[in-house]
């Protein structure tokens, strides 16, 4: 291999390294990303806090409900890995905190979830990596 072509492959894997890592940055927290697209959120530097690292007064059959909305963001999760989810306190329409993947260190997302308009269910609006 020349210098050229490799100089041109390097180039082109970096262009669509950062082409990808924007669309992760930039896409809307009800879309899924894997497992590995998360972990490469949390590896950023200047990450805010974490929310909340223990549970608030959540109704059983809510924190149920929402901790299944927030779980269902991050699929190809490795077997082995579960998850927690913390609470801040809870507003009836809109509720904060925090899930953080066990065993993973650096693991950790705030998040933000709303009722929707027509339904009672719960609906992710945020959803980025933050330090714990």
């Amino acid at each position: 291999m020349n210098r050229k072509t490799f100089v041109a492959l390097v180039l082109l894997c970096l262009i669509v390294g950062v082409g990808t890592l924007l669309l992760i940055l930039r896409s809307p927290a009800s879309e899924p990303i894997t497992y590995a697209e998360a972990r490469q959120l949390a590896r950023q530097q200047n990450l805010p806090k974490c929310l909340e690292l223990h549970s608030q007064n959540v109704p059983a059959q809510e924190r149920a409900d929402i901790s299944r909305v927030v779980g269902k963001k991050v699929t190809n999760v490795p077997t082995g890995i579960a998850y927690g989810v913390f609470f801040q306190p809870q507003d009836t329409q809109k509720v904060s905190g925090t899930i953080v993947y066990d065993g993973a260190p650096g693991s950790a997302f705030n998040f933000t979830v709303e009722r929707g308009h027509e339904s009672e269910s719960w609906q992710l609006k945020t959803f980025d990596a933050c330090e714990q």
